[in-house]
């Protein structure tokens, strides 16, 4: 199937029955898992954010479903400290508290993040930062 036919396939499954869907994508070989995951969770998002915030919220932090949001928590976090202050504290408050747990988790395991100066990321400052 092509990226594109894919896709709105994904579109329309995550518009009817989001939650099935990512039950679906749960299912798929594991090199597509991140990016269906993404795409389903982002159209769902974008529909029911609050709905979809909660069910990602209930993921066991370290476990395969929420990886995705870690990865995307890497790349959205790799600029200057007060780029990524500003970026965290203009999110809407239920995603900034699902990213929030995530960076604790990161910061939790041990995980290190490198900003695109080549400096490390202080998880801990940046959750201090960004507390309300």
């Amino acid at each position: 199937m092509s990226p594109s036919r894919f896709g709105s396939a994904m579109y329309s499954l995550a518009g009817d029955d989001p939650q099935q869907t990512m039950d679906f994508v749960s299912g798929l070989p594991g090199r597509l898992i991140p990016s269906a995951s993404a795409s389903a969770f982002s159209i769902w998002h974008a529909k029911s954010p609050d709905e979809a915030i909660a069910w990602a919220k209930e993921l066991p932090v370290n476990g395969p479903r929420r990886a995705h949001f870690v990865e995307e928590i890497r790349g959205a976090f790799i600029h200057s400290h007060e780029q990524s202050v500003a970026k965290l504290n203009s999110m809407p408050p239920i995603m900034k508290e699902l990213y929030r747990a995530d960076i604790a988790s990161l910061l939790q395991e041990g995980s290190e993040m490198i900003n695109d100066n080549g400096n490390k990321v202080e998880l801990a400052k940046l959750l201090e930062d960004t507390a309300d």
